[in-house]
């Protein structure tokens, strides 16, 4: 009962958080689309962030890299 409530608890968090995420990447597609630079995709800042993550990525199994990967990119449309 311990370990369900506390994972009741993480999903709580995960859904906040991803929300969360949603509305900074709105405000900065706003910022995108003033800046004329890249509409969406920002080819040099994808590979900063998959550099930064590198670590964290490879700890990831197939579907959780495939669910991030999915979260980014339907985020930053």
């Amino acid at each position: 009962a311990q370990y369900r409530e506390a994972l009741a608890q993480l999903n709580s968090e995960f859904f906040l958080l991803l929300a969360d995420r949603r509305t900074v990447c709105l405000k900065i597609q706003e910022l995108k689309a003033h800046s004329g630079r890249y509409a969406h995709y920002d080819p040099e800042r994808e590979m900063q962030l998959f550099r930064h993550f590198a670590s964290n990525l490879k700890e990831l199994s197939f579907k959780e890299l495939l669910a991030f990967s999915l979260i980014m990119e339907d985020q930053a449309m």
